[in-house]
């Protein structure tokens, strides 16, 4: 049971299941608890309930809270919202009486809004990669997404010019 005051970026996990699951902590008492992000980054840390958000759902927390479910409420995390705005503009230049040529501009986030993940899904959702680098990677951190992959990266703007002729 984590505290809603911590950042949502925080996750702490039990001893006895990091040791199991990740080989860390292991020198612990199994109900300690321990930063998920440090085990991620290559240190383990002891941390109290109030410093994470959450606590990874595992047997040593099935034994300390005596259910097999945790106590997160469904929806309590919301991903970074979406501005989008997406404009076009074209004209037409008519030849003759079968020809046009069409000039048209597009452009993707013509107000250049920072949008996190547009292709990829926003913050991650898999508590196990809580502190892990790079981009798509971290538990519940918008800041980290990235579509460099595209020709139009998250939170840029994109024009694109052309010329189509129609006849």
């Amino acid at each position: 049971m984590g505290s809603t005051h911590a950042p949502a970026t925080q996750v702490g996990i039990f001893a006895g299941d990091a040791c199991g699951a990740y080989g860390a902590g292991c020198s612990l008492t199994p109900t300690s608890l321990v930063s998920l992000n440090g085990i991620n980054n290559g240190t383990v840390t002891q941390v109290t309930s109030s410093q994470v958000r959450f606590i990874a759902n595992g047997g040593e927390a099935e034994t300390v809270f005596g259910v097999p479910f945790g106590n997160v409420r469904r929806n309590s995390v919301r991903d970074y919202h979406t501005d989008l705005g997406n404009f076009t503009l074209f004209k037409n230049f008519k030849f003759w009486e079968r020809a046009t040529l069409q000039w048209h501009m597009t452009m993707n986030n013509v107000f250049n809004h920072p949008n996190y993940g547009n292709t990829i899904p926003g913050i991650s959702t898999f508590i196990e990669s809580a502190g892990s680098a790079g981009a798509g990677a971290a538990f519940a951190d918008p800041t980290v997404q990235s579509d460099a992959n595209l020709a139009c990266p998250a939170g840029a703007r994109c024009a694109y010019f052309g010329l189509k002729v129609i006849y």
